[in-house]
């Protein structure tokens, strides 16, 4: 890895160096939050936002430019995070509070909505705004919401407790479907 550039617009990530020389053990993605497992409390937490976005390709690392915060790379192939909201390194500990606030991510396999139903079932909040509230399904932001609203024919301003279970399930397995898409 290398430290960013001071021309990011979110400000360079001063904690790169600490992941030089460091093997990647995993990759987690919960919601919109991506957690780069160098060790247990050597966490890259990355959210993209709306202009992060990672280049990707074979060596040798092509020059810089642009609005480049992270790059990882091996003796054959390297990715480049340019943008992005958060660049952070988090504590096992902070990761976990982290994925303890959000709410069922729908690309995620096992991830049960039940607790997202219930809570949508109960509230005069919007439907457009609850579908983008992290903590009741991660992972859905303006235009998914937009368009799974859009396929179910509901309203985004309709209260949440308006709809009943079974649309809100059906929205829940589109978005499974439209967000693998």
């Amino acid at each position: 890895t290398r430290r960013s550039s001071d021309l990011s617009p979110n400000g360079g990530f001063p904690d790169a160096e600490v992941l030089n020389g460091r093997t990647l053990r995993s990759v987690e993605a919960v919601g919109k939050h991506l957690g780069y497992v160098f060790g247990r409390d050597l966490i890259l937490h990355i959210h993209l936002g709306m202009y992060g976005d990672f280049w990707e390709g074979r060596m040798p690392l092509p020059p810089e430019k642009g609005a480049l915060r992270l790059r990882i790379y091996t003796k054959a192939d390297w990715i480049e995070l340019r943008g992005g909201t958060d660049t952070t390194i988090f504590s096992a500990e902070k990761w976990q509070a982290l994925l303890a606030r959000l709410g069922p991510d729908p690309l995620q396999d096992g991830s049960d909505p039940v607790n997202a139903l219930t809570v949508i079932e109960k509230r005069n909040t919007p439907i457009g705004l609850l579908l983008m509230d992290q903590s009741v399904i991660a992972g859905i932001g303006n235009i998914f919401r937009a368009e799974l609203l859009y396929r179910a024919r509901i309203s985004p301003f309709r209260a949440g407790k308006q709809i009943g279970r079974a649309p809100v399930k059906a929205i829940w397995r589109d978005a499974r479907t439209l967000m693998r898409a």
